[in-house]
């Protein structure tokens, strides 16, 4: 074994033998004290493998949480709500929760084509590099958060890479609900959100709005949205319903500049000028045809969505459009015909169209013209097919494959006003019309074995595939020596793990290690102005995790170790950019009365890499660790009120820094801040 490996391979094997003597010890424990009526306990399902399964049986790092965890976590958006209670990590650009990357398992830089974020089965990866509108996912909307970590490629296709966010929206139940939730903070921060959902007979219905500003923590890092959907479904019979659902939303986020060292120290809300400013307007509109049988499942989605953007890029003072249009249709089958047998596959189809155009202003006559234009597609197709088998109530065995083909066709040009004669002229100065297919196979085998109701062991081998999306090919958005990189080819690589799982009533407890690979890992490199495909990569290390709830008390923690190098060629030897190797969330709750619950929460994260800073000779991203305190008071199930303080010690910290043109910019994250909200449910 490499010599640089077996440290921390032989520290998170003691760690995982401690975690499971722990875990057993508590198994002993509440065994007596948490059994069911019939013996049996309650399962968390988790859709690892596109419909519901036990979470002890499948093969894979996966956390539920639900809508009550989400209301009272005092979170205004999904990432907000992952950094707080899944330890995922988020790097803003702002200094807030409303723009920036998610980043798991040692991915950092251009981690939003790694980590893959679907919301009622619908990928919301844009087919460019640009970050999710998270915005356009109100959590006064969200029923359901499920957090995949590690390889998901042959079930989700190449943004499945690092793992899959899963976000459900509110489904109504029988009779009639009203939710309701206000917030307001530090910085101009508030939060409003209302939703109505409602059975009568085989119809069901919600409708949902909401508002959200901050005017940032910054200088030019403010961010509104406003969003409204509706949705409406029919039960076709008992086994057969049928969803349709629209959204609609505005918003604004605004980027500021990064800064160097000295005011990062001394002014980290200073920003000397605004960086980027987007306008979006979004749209998702679904239909959703479901099917269930004794022995089989059927599920066909398909989606439409927009978003229309009005982009200010570098101080600009006139505005890019870029406007994308995504069909998505995935159709998918489960078959539970054969005992102790699930056979299951699908199609994913996505289809986009991106039309950019970007003005300029002539010098001599002030007239206004389009620079640039472009008109690019992105057509991806995968099929999938995969099967579980369970073996004398202990063993369950599960695979599958997947191939996957990506086509990207761009055609743009470049113009310039120049002086003819006494006038000016609109002159074509480059042109480009390309395409390129790229393919690729990815699978995975898994193997569980269930020690007991309550813990199961498990191992996994995945086979990775990713392919790089457009603006990674194409340099349509900006100039390039190389305006169509042919030569740009799709990451594979292999995924090794290991894990243990225990959940037990009061008491859930994991651990897993895992060893990823990569080769033609795809990465900007700042010097060639140019993404390339890297040399080799190797990302190992260990997840954990435990918790206990009681009716008075209860604790959680959860880390992540992990080390991110090249391993082989020019950078032989160095950490990947952008990637912390602990980080770690930690958080206790007291009762003191029935309907009065404080909480303090503790994340730390150590020193990383600044992004692009390949040869690692620039300054750190320092490490940092923040406290936060709530407190929760419900008069009664229906009508909570909360108050909470976060970076209550006011942490001058940076989750994000990184080097362009030889400088090295950090953007600070927020300092103290104070917020108060109330919940209702009617």
């Amino acid at each position: 074994m490499n010599q640089f490996l077996k440290p921390y391979f032989y520290s998170a094997g003691a760690f995982a033998l401690s975690f499971t003597a722990f875990a057993q010890s508590a198994q002993i424990q509440t065994e007596s004290e948490n059994k069911s009526v019939d013996g049996v306990l309650d399962t968390v399902e988790v859709t690892a493998y596109r419909f519901g399964d036990d979470t002890l049986s499948v093969p894979v790092n996966a956390e539920v949480f639900d809508r009550t965890e989400i209301a009272e976590s005092a979170s205004t958006t999904v990432p907000e709500f992952l950094s707080k209670e899944a330890n995922v990590r988020f790097m803003s650009y702002s200094g807030g929760y409303s723009d920036g990357n998610l980043s798991m398992r040692g991915f950092g830089e251009q981690s939003q084509t790694r980590v893959l974020v679907l919301v009622d089965g619908v990928r919301y990866n844009p087919a460019d590099m640009s970050a999710i509108n998270w915005s356009s996912i109100p959590l006064g909307a969200v029923e359901s958060i499920e957090v995949l970590r590690g390889a998901q490629s042959a079930m989700y296709g190449g943004h499945a890479e690092a793992g899959v966010i899963k976000i459900s929206t509110i489904r109504p139940t029988d009779g009639y609900d009203v939710y309701a939730s206000g917030l307001y903070g530090s910085y101009g921060l508030y939060d409003i959100s209302a939703l109505a959902s409602g059975r009568e007979g085989d119809a069901y219905f919600s409708v949902n709005a909401s508002t959200y500003s901050y005017d940032g923590y910054r200088d030019f890092s403010d961010a509104w949205s406003n969003y409204a959907s509706a949705m409406f479904g029919y039960d076709l019979s008992d086994s057969t319903s049928i969803t349709f659902k629209g959204d609609y939303g505005e918003s604004k986020v605004s980027y500021a500049a990064g800064v160097d060292w000295n005011t990062f120290q001394n002014n980290p809300r200073y920003a000397a000028a605004l960086s980027t400013l987007f306008r979006d307007k979004t749209g998702l509109y679904t239909a959703d045809l479901k099917s269930e049988s004794e022995s089989a499942k059927f599920d066909a989605l398909f989606g439409l969505s927009f978003r229309d953007r009005t982009w200010y890029d570098n101080g600009r003072e006139l505005p890019k459009y870029n406007n994308q249009w995504t069909y998505t249709f995935s159709p998918k089958i489960e078959i539970t015909a054969i005992e102790n047998t699930k056979i299951f596959g699908g199609i994913d189809v996505n289809y986009s169209n991106i039309d950019l155009t970007q003005l300029s202003r002539s010098v001599l006559t002030s007239t206004v013209y389009n620079d640039r234009t472009a008109n690019v597609d992105r057509f991806d197709i995968g099929g999938y097919i995969g099967a579980t088998h369970e073996l004398d109530k202990k063993w369950v065995f599960s695979g599958g494959g997947r191939v996957d083909a990506a086509y990207t066709g761009a055609d743009w040009s470049t113009y310039s006003m120049r002086r003819v004669g006494r006038r000016e002229k609109l002159t074509l100065d480059s042109h480009c019309d390309d395409s390129k297919w790229d393919a690729g196979f990815s699978g995975d085998l898994g193997v569980t074995y269930k020690l007991d109701k309550k813990s199961s062991l498990y191992t996994r081998f995945d086979q990775i595939f990713h392919y790089p999306t457009t603006d990674e090919i194409a340099y349509y958005q900006s100039s390039a020596t190389t305006p169509f990189n042919t030569d740009l080819n799709p990451e594979h690589g292999q995924n090794y793990e290991i894990g243990y799982k225990f959940k037990n009533g009061k008491w859930s407890a994991g651990v897993n290690g895992f060893a990823t690979y990569l080769h033609n890992e795809i990465m900007w490199d700042e010097t060639r102005q140019l993404n390339v495909n890297l040399d080799p990569t190797i990302r190992y290390g260990v997840d954990f995790g435990g918790s206990y709830d009681d009716e008075r008390w209860g604790a959680s923690l959860f880390g992540t170790f992990v080390k991110a190098k090249f391993d082989g060629g020019r950078w032989d030897g160095k950490d990947v950019p952008l990637v912390a190797p602990f980080n770690t969330t930690a958080q206790v709750y007291v009762k003191p009365l029935e309907f009065v619950t404080c909480l303090a929460r503790f994340t730390y994260f150590t020193e990383s890499v600044a992004g692009n800073d390949f040869e690692n000779d620039l300054r750190k991203i320092p490490w940092y660790y923040t406290l936060d305190f709530q407190v929760n008071v419900a008069f009664t199930r229906y009508f909570t009120i909360f108050g909470a303080v976060e970076n209550a010690t006011d942490e001058n910290y940076a989750a994000f820094a990184y080097k362009s043109g030889g400088d090295l910019s950090f953007y600070p994250n927020a300092g103290r801040t104070f917020k108060i909200g109330i919940n209702i449910k009617l």
